[in-house]
């Protein structure tokens, strides 16, 4: 449940990355990077997201580990 909460929040924040820094959107250039083929539909970007857990950045990684 609270991973779902987690990344919920950081699919919110993905979705107005035309307005976020990256500092205030940790996971927009893993996103962009990573799951670009599957922007803009936010469950694929969050099933992408966690798939590649292992290699986001370490600020990304935070967002999915709270």
């Amino acid at each position: 449940m609270l991973i779902r909460i987690v990344v919920a929040t950081a699919l919110f924040a993905f979705a107005h990355h035309a307005e976020a820094s990256d500092a205030s959107n940790p996971c927009r250039g893993d996103a962009l990077r990573l799951c670009s083929g599957e922007i803009p539909n936010r469950e694929r970007i969050s099933t992408c997201l966690l798939g590649g857990k292992a290699v986001l950045s370490p600020d990304c990684q935070t967002m999915f580990t709270l």
